[in-house]
C-alpha cells in the first residue's frame, strides 16, 4: 500500500469515484486537501460563500445526474453550507459535503480553538441523510466509497463526511477502494403491473409526474402522446411534459383550477414524486 496523507487520500478516492469537479472555498483547515487537488485531474470552482458552493454542487448534480462534491472548512464553512444541504435533502439531490473539524485532541473541549463548534456533526445530522466522522487515515477511502455507494444506489440525498485536521495531515499506508458501481433501484414489478391494470380500467385517469422522471422525459412524453392522458407536473417535474403540450393541464397541483380538475378524475397515477405537502396539500385525490 502507498502512503498518503489524509488530504491526499480524500482526493485520490474522489478521483477513483470519477469526480472531475468540486466546489468550495479553501481555508486553513482544508489546505491538505487543496494541496492534493493541485496535482489531480479534478477541477475546482471557488465560490464567494460556502452556501454558494453548496448550491453550485447541488446544481451540478441536478444538471448532470452525477454526485456534486463540496469542500468546506470547520465551523462557519459547515454552517454556511447547511442551507444548501437541507435543500438537497428535500429535493433528493446527490450531494457530498466533505468538511474538516478541529484536531482530535481539540474536539469538544470548549477551549476556543479556531472555528470550534459545540456539536459540528450534529449540525449536519439535522439536514443530511447521513453524517460520517473519520478518525483514521486508512478509513478515508472506504468512508468516501460508502458515501458514493449510498448516493448512487439509494434515494439520492446529501451525505456529509467530516475529517479532523490532524487526520488530514498525517501520512499512513492507505488502500484506495475500487468498488463496483451499484445498480440504481428498479421499479417494483408487482406495483407496476397493478398500475397498468388499474389504468386500463379507469375512465378518467390523470398522470402526475415529478422530478424523478427527468431522466425518462422522452418515455413519459411518448406515453402521453400515445394515450392522450392528461398530465399535471409538480414543481420539480416541470418541463418533463411541456406546458404547451395539448395534454398538459397544469404545472403545479397546489391551486384551485388544478384541484377542480383532479376532483373529476377516477384514477391518479403519480410517477417520480412523493406527492409532498408542498405539491399536494388539499388536493382532492380519488380515494378508491
Amino acid at each position: 500500500m502507498d502512503r498518503h496523507t489524509g488530504g491526499e487520500a480524500v482526493v485520490a478516492q474522489l478521483e477513483r469515484e470519477g469526480v472531475d469537479v468540486a466546489f468550495g472555498i479553501p481555508g486553513v483547515h482544508t489546505l491538505e486537501i487543496y494541496d492534493a487537488l493541485l496535482d489531480s485531474g479534478i477541477d475546482h470552482v471557488t465560490t464567494r460563500h460556502e452556501q454558494g458552493a453548496g448550491f453550485a454542487a447541488d446544481g451540478y448534480a441536478r444538471a448532470t445526474g452525477r454526485v456534486g462534491v463540496c469542500l468546506v472548512i470547520t465551523g462557519p464553512g459547515l454552517t454556511n453550507v447547511a442551507t444548501a444541504v437541507g435543500q438537497a435533502y428535500s429535493d433528493s439531490s446527490p450531494l457530498l459535503v466533505i468538511s474538516t473539524t478541529n484536531a482530535t485532541n481539540e474536539a469538544g473541549r470548549g477551549k476556543g480553538h479556531l472555528h470550534e463548534l459545540k456539536d459540528q456533526q450534529g449540525v449536519m445530522e439535522s439536514v443530511a441523510a447521513e453524517s460520517y466522522h473519520v478518525d483514521r487515515v486508512a478509513d478515508v477511502p472506504g468512508t468516501i466509497a460508502d458515501a458514493f455507494d449510498h448516493l448512487e444506489s439509494d434515494r439520492p440525498r446529501p451525505i456529509h463526511v467530516q475529517i479532523p485536521t490532524d487526520v488530514l495531515e498525517r501520512a499512513e499506508p492507505v488502500e484506495l477502494v475500487d468498488r463496483g458501481r451499484a445498480a440504481p433501484p428498479g421499479p417494483d414489478t408487482a406495483r407496476a403491473d397493478e398500475a397498468v391494470e388499474r389504468l386500463a380500467g379507469a375512465e378518467s385517469p390523470l398522470l402526475v409526474v415529478g422530478g424523478g422522471t427527468l431522466d425518462a422525459a422522452e418515455q413519459v412524453r411518448t406515453f402521453v402522446d400515445e394515450t392522450g392522458i392528461p398530465v399535471i407536473t409538480t414543481a420539480a417535474g416541470k418541463g418533463v411534459v411541456p406546458a404547451d403540450h395539448d395534454c398538459c393541464v397544469a404545472t403545479a397541483l397546489g391551486h384551485d383550477p388544478a384541484h377542480e380538475f383532479v376532483a373529476t378524475r377516477d384514477l391518479v397515477l403519480a410517477v417520480g414524486t412523493e406527492l409532498s405537502a408542498q405539491d399536494s396539500a388539499d388536493t382532492p385525490f380519488p380515494r378508491s
